[in-house]
């Protein structure tokens, strides 16, 4: 007996893609990061200490101790990404990530969560360089208009911008949670100055 095996994308896959390809198409770049972060990566982006995100994984055997727990947040990652292009004088920077995280389960033994992300980040010039565009920089308006475009293409209804309790790594007052009905999905903002100055 015969097997045939597909090796056709899933729907989540194609989805996956296709918001990758909106991304790229809306002038950003996609990077990748190690699944492994610093133990210290919560703190810095100024979680509070009971925050599900101070819970990461710990790797039995890591190479080096800056990587020697798996990522509960893209945010440490995509920051680190930034501040090595600025370093090298890229100042003009759209960049995202697609990729998994790692919460831990319900239990000692069960396995971890491990849902799919998506973190962006914009620094600099709003059109990059040429001398027929006017020198203006990105702000708040331009991250919410791309979390509107993704939104739309995934079809999720009923969002609404709640600026309360933002998350602590926001800069007070320039930052908004959006959530689609009642659930909480995701937010965006300006960094606290003490995010940036700790990346």
């Amino acid at each position: 007996i015969a097997r045939v095996v597909s090796d056709r994308p899933t729907r989540h896959q194609e989805i996956e893609k296709r918001v990758r390809d909106l991304l790229v198409n809306n002038g950003m770049t996609e990077i990748i990061n190690f699944s492994f972060t610093s133990p210290d990566a919560a703190s810095k982006l100024l979680l509070n200490k009971d925050d599900p995100r101070h819970l990461a994984i710990k790797l039995a055997n890591p190479l080096v101790d800056e990587q020697s727990v798996m990522r509960t947040t893209l945010l440490p990652g995509l920051l680190e990404t930034t501040a090595r292009n600025m370093n090298f004088r890229s100042l003009d920077l759209k960049l995202f990530e697609i990729r998994r995280v790692y919460l831990p389960g319900e239990g000692e033994e069960s396995m971890p969560r491990e849902p799919l992300c998506i973190v962006g980040a914009l620094t600099g010039s709003r059109d990059g360089d040429g001398w027929s565009r006017p020198d203006e920089l990105v702000d708040f308006f331009d991250a919410k208009g791309i979390v509107v475009i993704v939104l739309d293409f995934l079809d999720i209804g009923g969002v609404s911008w709640v600026t309360e309790n933002p998350e602590s790594y926001y800069h007070p007052g320039k930052s908004c949670r959006i959530f689609a009905g009642r659930e909480y999905i995701g937010s965006v903002g300006e960094l606290h100055p003490v995010v940036q100055k700790n990346f």
